[in-house]
């Protein structure tokens, strides 16, 4: 609630200040500050970028973006972000930042492509936790079931979207995680050099 004042006359022909208490919902100007503007040690951070670039990634990333029926490019408007890369849902086209190291940005590539195949605007009854979650676990046991081992990232981001999630709700994903998986390193045994590794 909230006071206002109104000007109103009075008996006698003249302006009197009337004071009208309201109820309602609304909002105010406020003040925010952007990080820039702070001072002090910088906050932790939940994930660090992953740093290894092995060389068969390199190849690997462009025969993935060539081969992609989603189209991939890497986005200049990321590298003052935090976001690393992103599914555009109405453009149905993948943004990849372009400074991360060949595991990250392959790890990346195969997280937006999980979006691609499971998340559309047709889904929004699926929580954007859970969206989150089915797409870096997707992308972890891909790359994972070609040795190249991205925990230290996936693990801290899965467990940031699951917190206060229960194991049901967890167990649910599973099978869509499972099935995407599968057909992400299907299709990478055929359109990459990866099948070398698993030969």
């Amino acid at each position: 609630s909230y006071i206002e004042e109104k000007t109103v006359l009075g008996a006698d022909g003249t302006k009197e200040k009337e004071k009208i208490k309201k109820e309602g919902i609304g909002f105010k100007i406020g003040y925010t500050f952007d990080v820039s503007d702070t001072e002090g040690e910088e906050l932790p951070t939940l994930t660090k970028p992953l740093e290894d670039s092995p060389e068969i990634l390199n190849t690997v990333i462009n025969q993935i973006m060539e081969k992609s029926k989603v189209p991939i490019a890497y986005d200049d408007s990321l590298m003052d972000g935090t976001a690393y890369g992103y599914y555009h849902l109405v453009e149905k086209r993948i943004g990849i930042k372009p400074d991360l190291s060949t595991t990250h940005t392959c790890k990346t590539i195969i997280h937006e492509l999980s979006h691609s195949m499971l998340h559309s605007l047709d889904n929004e009854k699926i929580p954007h936790n859970d969206m989150e979650i089915q797409a870096e676990s997707v992308a972890y046991i891909t790359l994972n079931y070609f040795g190249f081992d991205t925990s230290s990232y996936s693990f801290n981001y899965i467990a940031g979207y699951s917190e206060g999630k229960d194991t049901k709700e967890l167990q649910e994903s599973l099978s869509i995680i499972e099935k995407t998986s599968r057909k992400l390193i299907d299709w990478l045994l055929e359109v990459t050099v990866l099948s070398e590794i698993k030969q």
